[in-house]
């Protein structure tokens, strides 16, 4: 049976990012994709906390 790659996904999101990145992207193409995929990485980074900085502003002091 196939799992669907939505919960696959939330599996992913969930495990540490290293291991996402050497070892789960090469259980198949599928995996593969979603590892690489830009909004994988946004996900990932949202439920970490990190937010998106605004490029045209200047940095605080």
């Amino acid at each position: 049976t196939d799992v669907p790659l939505a919960v696959v996904e939330e599996i992913l999101l969930k495990l540490p990012a290293h291991q996402v990145v050497r070892v789960c992207r090469l259980v198949c193409h599928e995996w593969k994709e979603l590892v690489d995929s830009a909004s994988h990485w946004r996900e990932r980074c949202r439920r970490e906390g990190f937010q998106p900085s605004d490029a045209s502003r200047p940095p605080d002091d």
